[in-house]
């Protein structure tokens, strides 16, 4: 026991004290902030509750990710970061590094998909079949349109634009196991969230 509180202290001490600071504030007004998303849409409907919650707690992770990186950045950067583009590699995204500018072929992969996406919801809208099949085959076509065709696009724009945002879901088809997909492949904003706050300072003071 006293092991793992020194290897947590010592990780605390690697860490800026002001970092750790803005860390804890992002987080306390973020609890409150979704706590109170769900008081206020408790007696409306379901989902609305659940997309109110869901909103919060994206931007509370957001806020959580810019101590330490925010103060680097010019406005129009961390207004980028914070309202059009959904990763969470604020290291990366507001630092001083040129991403590589994406290809035709990856610009036209990216409007493939997005295609594809609107071509099955659409097909799915005017197809009645049973055991729901219609509708899963409707969020799969939105699937692709939002996380495989917008997304996608929108960082082909921001590396286009030397700015370093790799794609939130880079071919999860071509994943070789359940680690390397769920943590290198698939919604990477997530991801890298659940690697930085939860995973990491998990991780050091159990020794693994």
């Amino acid at each position: 026991m006293n092991a793992a509180i020194m290897n947590a202290r010592l990780a605390l001490h690697e860490i800026p004290a002001d970092r750790i600071a803005g860390r804890w504030a992002a987080w306390v007004v973020g609890s409150g902030a979704v706590g109170a998303a769900a008081w206020l849409t408790w007696e409306l409907p379901a989902w609305v509750t659940m997309l109110a919650i869901a909103a919060t707690e994206f931007a509370a992770v957001k806020l959580a990710t810019l101590p330490g990186y925010a103060a680097r950045a010019s406005r129009g950067r961390l207004a980028g970061y914070l309202c059009a583009w959904p990763g969470m590699d604020a290291r990366a995204f507001l630092g001083a590094a040129r991403a590589t500018r994406p290809r035709a072929g990856e610009w036209g992969f990216a409007f493939a998909k997005l295609g594809f996406g609107f071509a099955l919801a659409g097909w799915a809208a005017t197809v009645a079949a049973p055991g729901g099949v219609t509708t899963r085959l409707g969020m799969l076509g939105m699937i692709f349109v939002l996380h495989f065709g917008v997304l996608h696009l929108l960082s082909c724009a921001w590396r286009a634009a030397g700015v370093v945002a790799p794609p939130i879901m880079r071919a999860p088809l071509l994943a070789t196991s359940l680690a390397e997909l769920w943590g290198a492949r698939w919604n990477l904003a997530f991801a890298d969230a659940a690697r930085r706050f939860l995973l990491k300072p998990l991780a050091r003071p159990l020794g693994a």
